[in-house]
């Protein structure tokens, strides 16, 4: 709830600094992830196994579902600036030979 309202509060700022959208989505992902986790583990709260799996699920996709939505979209700006700039980047990735050849 905290992360919702300081997104909220951070929306009117420079959208190359903030992850306010991405952090919005993020936690609408986990209310989703939550609506259907919870019936299923009260569903295989008996099973040890499958309730461990739901679990361990459940904890996964929160994890995952916030460093891909706020590292991701970097990634993606970082990479469009430095493919058109002409950074270390792109000059490493379009220079390489493979000759196996070492210098010293």
């Amino acid at each position: 709830v905290l992360a919702c309202v300081q997104a909220y509060c951070a929306r009117k700022m420079d959208d190359e600094l903030t992850e306010s959208r991405w952090l919005g989505i993020a936690c609408a992902s986990w209310i989703q992830v939550l609506i259907i986790g919870i019936p299923v583990i009260l569903l295989t709260r008996y099973d040890p196994i499958a309730s461990y799996f739901t679990q361990t699920a459940l904890v996964f996709l929160v994890c995952v579902s916030m460093l891909l939505l706020i590292f991701l979209p970097k990634m993606k700006v970082m990479r469009k600036t430095t493919s058109m700039s002409g950074g270390a980047f792109a000059r490493r990735t379009t220079t390489f030979r493979g000759s196996g050849s070492r210098r010293e």
